[in-house]
């Protein structure tokens, strides 16, 4: 519907003074809404997952899933250490996985 004298649509106007004609009623009905939603939030459950917000074809979420079928759990480190000479049998590098582990 459009004022007659050509100013545009007469809804937004006659909404507006409505609202603030009966601001108490509109102000009851929107503490309500809130109080009847905020009343819900028990019930809320929030899940972050990568798994659902990524494609299991995605590089990392593999290479997660793997981790995770290796080692029991997703979120685990695994930290390599290579000798530059020899074995991994060495003292010094056996003391320091051992530091490493006692973490």
């Amino acid at each position: 519907m459009h004022d007659p004298r050509g100013r545009g649509p007469v809804f937004p106007l006659t909404s507006i003074n409505l609202m603030i004609r009966h601001r108490f009623w509109v102000t009851g009905v929107v503490l309500a809404v809130t109080f009847g939603l905020m009343s819900q939030i028990g019930h809320l459950e929030v899940i972050v997952s990568s798994d659902n917000m990524v494609p299991q074809s995605n590089h990392y979420i593999r290479t997660g899933n793997e981790i995770e079928d290796t080692f029991g759990h997703k979120y685990s480190v695994a930290i390599a250490l290579t000798a530059t000479q020899g074995t991994i049998y060495q003292t010094p590098i056996l003391e320091r996985i051992k530091r490493i582990t006692a973490r």
